[in-house]
């Protein structure tokens, strides 16, 4: 490992080589299930931290405008342009990357990795739960010719717990 511990010497592509054994063995440590709760945990803190100390209105606005400054951030930060809508009707959210200069989105797409490679990929799981959205992958596709990625996501509202009235009716179905 380099003396940073940001990448190994060898044949490294970058943060996105680091990203994705990050992500790896995360999942392979704790199962994707629990990995995608850790992440999404993270992201809820990334995104309370951010709300508080830099005054940006990504939970007072509504999830549309909180999904358009999530792209203006990912510009901003990362040097990527970035599109992000969602369909209430369909319940799609799609995120378009275009101009993939930076190494780790073109690795990510070039992987099909779920969540972009980003803080800006974790925050939007930490929203998304703020809004009490479930998230799946449902498409991914990465044109290399025009140096664009588009991920589309399922959105689902969360179950809520059941309350003690109907875990004992399904025990008793049981």
């Amino acid at each position: 490992q380099a003396e940073d511990g940001i990448r190994d010497v060898e044949r490294s592509r970058g943060l996105g080589d680091v990203y994705k054994r990050q992500v790896s063995s995360l999942v392979n440590t704790l199962g994707k299930p629990e990995a995608y709760l850790l992440l999404k945990d993270i992201g809820k803190k990334l995104l309370q931290t951010i709300s508080d100390r830099l005054s940006v209105a990504l939970l007072r606005e509504g999830l549309q405008d909180a999904l358009k400054v999530i792209s203006s951030l990912i510009l901003f930060y990362d040097g990527v342009p970035a599109k992000m809508a969602y369909n209430e009707k369909t319940g799609i959210l799609t995120c378009e990357f275009t101009n993939l200069v930076s190494s780790q989105y073109r690795l990510a797409a070039e992987k099909g990795l779920d969540v972009f490679p980003s803080i800006w990929g974790l925050v939007l799981l930490g929203l998304l739960d703020y809004y009490e959205l479930d998230i799946s992958r449902a498409n991914a596709v990465f044109h290399p010719d025009e140096n664009k990625w588009v991920i589309q996501y399922r959105l689902h509202r969360k179950r809520l717990p059941l309350t003690e009235e109907e875990e004992e009716r399904l025990t008793l179905q049981l």
